[in-house]
Order: structure tokens, then C-alpha cells, then sequence
């Protein structure tokens, strides 16, 4: 910031004191209460949005609700986004992890970063960036990390960034909410930040026991609890009252109740997509011109650092554009979740 000053005595020792005095007070203070944009994006694996309504999630929630750093944070929720790109066109892509996640990390579908399966080849990650890359350009001293489960997407696309400051596979679910957590504790107040999240057991959960199962469903609960551990270590810091952050919860793609994805049905198709801020609106996130998406999280990200999302990618930043809901948890006007695991017994 330039401080601009005029002194009528220039002649006046003692003036030409004071005024150097008050303009260097003025600067410390002023860098003492800067306190830069933050950006959660967590990402989970295979989270279908019947399992995200069916399982206890009081952590999401929150975010939901809007009730997250004491009612500060607005959440813009829907639980029909869609993956797989657009149906019966180019766009259209496989319900799969790499394809998923490089839509969600660039904002495009197959048709432009060309992965279609897990082995993330070929691809088009120069002329389609991921978004941190495009934070590392566009925004000043920027912190980047990300904390992956799933060890091929840090491998084939975030390798891709080139300036991160913080890259870990951790192994596990939990290693990734312990490592993100510190993460969030230790960051700059005064440095703006981007953290990319990947968390996968509910994936694996959903492969052995189905989409419809309570081993499903228990996962989803462990999940929130872990997303809860983010939240608390944000809602922490020392700064936090005075901080400005976004938090972006999605998924890859759902699964079918037996387990398995990869096609076009609607359960493998839905997901959820969470924008949580102080600047956000809090409702559902309206359709627009366009269902909402995974492709949206990109530009969404970069709107929230005041980036003019570049003409490649085809989402829309949300969280403004909303309906507005009644407060109530996820569950609220669920008559009966039924597994389908075998018996007909309502769960």
C-alpha cells in the first residue's frame, strides 16, 4: 500500500517526525490485520449424494446449514450435481476417478483435458491447467498444497502445477485429515492460500459392500468426522474471526448399489456440491443456465480470488445464485433409507 502524505511546514523538523512516525505506525498496523483469502477444496471419493442424505453428517452439515465459524458462513448446497460430462456429446466421459477428478481440478470435461480412465492418459494439462497452476500465476506469493489419498492423481495431474509448496500421498484417510490439519493450522494469515483435499475410503467402502450397505453409510460417517477435524482447525486459528475463507466439498463420482461405477446412471451421474463462505448465499444452488457440475469447483475457486476464469474452462463460478431452503439437516423429510443389501428391512 503507498502511503501518500502532504506537510504544509516543511520547514518543521519536528512535523517531518511525527508524520514519519504516524506512516510507519499506520503500515505495521495495517500488515498486523491483512489477513489474505483461504480456499478448502475437499474432495471425496465416490460420495454419492443418496449416501450423503442417508448418513450422519453433523460436520457437513454445518456447512450446509450455515451455522460453520458461528453462523459467519453461508452454504450454497446441491445434491444433483452431475459428473460424466454431458450426455451424448463429446464432453460425455466415465464415471471413473481420473477422468472425475481432472474435471473437477480443471473445470472441463474429456473432450478437452482427453483423460478418460484412472491411468490419466493420454492428457491435455498444458492448454487445460488445473486451477492451483492457474492461482500460482495469477496471484502473489499464493501457498499451494495437496493432501491425496489416491496416489495417481498427485502423480498425473497435480505433478502437472510445478510451484506447489506442499505435496503429500499420506497412505489413508485419516494420515490426510492429520497432515491437512496441520496444514491449515500452520498457514500465514497474511498470505493468501489454496489447499486441495482427496479423501478415498469411502470409494473402497463402497466397492466392498455397495452403495446401499451400512459399511457404506459408516464410512461416509467416519468421512464427516474427518472433514470436522479441517473445520476445527480452521475455526482455531488464532486469526480466524478475521480471515476470509471458501470451502468446496464435492466428489469424483457416485456408485451403483451393488457397487461399482463407471456409467451413465443417475446414482454413478449425482453428487453433491457445497460452497461455503462468508460471501456466499445460502440456499440450494440454482440450475441457471446449467445444472450445476463438477466442472464448476475451477472457476468457482478462481472467482473467489478474483481470477476471470479463462475461456477454456465450461463451469460457472456458484454460490451466489441460490434458492432459498429451510434449515434443517440432511436427513430432515427422510421417510426410510432402504440398503437393498439383501433384505427389505428399512435402515
Amino acid at each position: 500500500m503507498k502511503i501518500q502524505m502532504t506537510i504544509h511546514r516543511r520547514d518543521d523538523s519536528v512535523h517531518r517526525f511525527v508524520a514519519m512516525v504516524a506512516a510507519l505506525t499506520f503500515v505495521l498496523t495495517y500488515s498486523d490485520v491483512v489477513h489474505a483469502q483461504k480456499s478448502l477444496v475437499i474432495g471425496i471419493d465416490a460420495l454419492g449424494s443418496h449416501g450423503l442424505r442417508a448418513a450422519d453428517t453433523p460436520n457437513i452439515d454445518r456447512l450446509i446449514e450455515g451455522t460453520f465459524g458461528g453462523g459467519a458462513y453461508q452454504g450454497a448446497f446441491t445434491p444433483h450435481a452431475f459428473v460424466g460430462g454431458v450426455l451424448g456429446t463429446a464432453s460425455q466421459q466415465p464415471t471413473v476417478s481420473g477422468p472425475g477428478w481432472t474435471s473437477i481440478l480443471t473445470g472441463v470435461w474429456t473432450d478437452k483435458h482427453r483423460i478418460t480412465g484412472n491411468g490419466f492418459f493420454p492428457q491435455d494439462l498444458v492448454n487445460n491447467p488445473l486451477y492451483l497452476k492457474t492461482l500460482e500465476q495469477h496471484v502473489a506469493d499464493i501457498y499451494t498444497a495437496s493432501i491425496i489419498n489416491w496416489s495417481p492423481i498427485d502423480t498425473n495431474a497435480i505433478s502437472t502445477v510445478g510451484q506447489m509448496d506442499f505435496r503429500s500421498t499420506p497412505g489413508n484417510d485419516l494420515n490426510v485429515a492429520n497432515v491437512a490439519a496441520a496444514q491449515i493450522r500452520s498457514l500465514d494469515s497474511s498470505r493468501p492460500a489454496a489447499i486441495f483435499i482427496h479423501f478415498d475410503e469411502v470409494d473402497a467402502a463402497a466397492h466392498t459392500f455397495g452403495s446401499y450397505s451400512q459399511g457404506y453409510l459408516n464410512e461416509i460417517r467416519d468421512t464427516d468426522a474427518r472433514v470436522g477435524q479441517l473445520l476445527t482447525a480452521i475455526e482455531s486459528r488464532a486469526s480466524f474471526a478475521d480471515e476470509d475463507w471458501q470451502i468446496i466439498l464435492t466428489a469424483d463420482h457416485g456408485q451403483r448399489p451393488g457397487g461399482g461405477h463407471g456409467g451413465q446412471t443417475a446414482l454413478e451421474r449425482t453428487v453433491p456440491l457445497l460452497v461455503a463462505a462468508r460471501s456466499a448465499a445460502q440456499g440450494v444452488i440454482a440450475a441457471s443456465a446449467m445444472r450445476p457440475s463438477v466442472v464448476d469447483v475451477a472457476p468457482t475457486v478462481l472467482d473467489f480470488f478474483g481470477i476471470e476464469a479463462p475461456g477454456n474452462i465450461v463451469g460457472q463460478s456458484r454460490g451466489q445464485d441460490v434458492l432459498p431452503r429451510a434449515i434443517g439437516g440432511l436427513s430432515a423429510g427422510l421417510v426410510s433409507h432402504i440398503p437393498f443389501d439383501g433384505s427389505a428391512k428399512a435402515g
